[in-house]
């Protein structure tokens, strides 16, 4: 492999994670719902609650 061959998929993965990295930061302050989302499998908060008194 020469080092012409290596600086190229470095550069590759740099875009990759550079391009992801964005996307990902942009489409957070959309989405706050999906961030405080909770497994399907974990029970709801207000049963947790009701149990717990």
């Amino acid at each position: 492999m020469s080092v012409q061959d290596r600086q190229y998929r470095i550069d590759m993965m740099a875009h990759f994670t550079r391009t992801w990295y964005t996307h990902y930061v942009l489409s957070l302050p959309q989405h706050p719902e999906k961030m405080a989302a909770r497994p399907r499998h974990w029970p709801p908060l207000k049963s947790l609650r009701r149990s717990n008194q």
